[in-house]
């Protein structure tokens, strides 16, 4: 079927397409659009309260398993450094006079993880009480970011507790967990560096069935920019390099990736590039109404046919082609955002 746009419908159309588009990559300009927690916690870890491996998706959402031979699994939410998560299990400590997701053994756990992503101290609790048996625990391995977790075969999983509940919110303080100090460290008994025998063997990334050429290839490492910005060594805020394929409204199919930079041990100035990569149609879809939201928008030739500079929450931003992608650079200033773009066309 042919779809036929008049410049109108299709300017209305891409204004709300390329909107959606951006909320899942926010701007990087203040501390609240940055991601909601502060590191990947995914993993496999031995606690005090039972053995459990778990991943984070982007948004913060975790799913795992625990206690081998148990059929536990649980489902939570990061924010910032604390996993609030319920629970459920078919053996366990207290059994609940009503069962819940299908197990009669059900509650909540929270953990706190300590900077490094190495430590955790958390509370447990059961039927519905608070949680208040504290446990530590570290971890023995990491898992990718959207690492594949296989649940309990015939087992429900159990719903993750509102992210916006109090202890939840980014912008919420921390309070410390029951029977824990303020800022302590887990004191956390060594025992066996290999994860448990009966665990279930997971693959340990998540692989993106796609024709499309992969948008991560075009993001910078952290290493290009290393003392060609600023004369400063640089690493990789946050990253988002598995996204599944998504398909606009129109059947035209694309991928993305994002990547944001800082200065080590520095809070700024922080630097983020997206990249999409898809069928022509949709990438000139994008590129279409990639002006919009900006202000001062001008031609920026120097940089690439048909580039085009401008500012949004006071960052200059440049978006442009290469021959597989289309790019979108953020940068504190215009100086920046140039250089940046041109590590990422060097990258190609």
């Amino acid at each position: 079927m042919l779809h036929v746009f008049s410049a109108s419908m299709q300017n209305r159309f891409m204004s709300f397409v390329l909107t959606g588009i951006l909320c899942l990559f926010p701007a990087a300009s203040a501390h609240a659009e940055s991601p909601p927690y502060e590191d990947n916690y995914g993993g496999i870890w031995r606690t005090g309260w039972e053995d459990v491996m778990f991943s984070m998706d982007y948004e913060g959402g975790v799913r795992g398993v625990y206690g081998p031979g148990m059929n536990g699994r649980f489902a939570g939410t990061v924010r910032v450094q604390r996993l609030r998560a319920n629970w459920a299990a078919d053996q366990g400590e207290t059994r609940c006079a009503e069962p819940r997701w299908g197990s009669p053994y059900w509650g909540e756990v929270v953990m706190d993880f300590a900077d490094g992503a190495g430590q955790l101290s958390g509370v447990w609790g059961a039927c519905g009480q608070a949680p208040d048996k504290p446990f530590t625990g570290r971890r023995l391995s990491p898992l990718d970011m959207n690492a594949e977790i296989g649940m309990p075969a015939g087992k429900t999983l159990p719903s993750a507790p509102d992210p916006s509940a109090p202890g939840l919110r980014a912008d919420a303080a921390q309070d410390a967990l029951p029977g824990s100090a303020p800022g302590a460290q887990p004191a956390v008994d060594p025992g066996p560096e290999s994860p448990p025998t009966d665990f279930p063997k997971m693959p340990n990334s998540f692989q993106v069935g796609s024709a499309h050429a992969d948008p991560a290839s075009l993001l910078p490492p952290d290493t290009a920019l290393d003392n060609v910005l600023l004369g400063k060594v640089w690493e990789t805020d946050a990253l988002l390099d598995r996204a599944p394929e998504k398909a606009l409204p129109v059947g035209w199919t694309y991928r993305t990736a994002y990547a944001s930079y800082l200065p080590l041990n520095e809070s700024g100035p922080l630097l983020d590039v997206r990249v999409f990569t898809g069928q022509e149609p949709a990438l000139k879809m994008l590129e279409s109404s990639a002006g919009e939201g900006l202000e001062g928008v001008s031609p920026a030739p120097d940089l690439a046919p048909g580039a085009i500079r401008g500012r949004e929450n006071g960052r200059s931003v440049l978006w442009f082609r290469t021959a597989q992608a289309l790019v979108r650079v953020s940068a504190p200033e215009a100086g920046l955002a140039d250089q940046l773009a041109k590590l990422v066309l060097q990258a190609r």
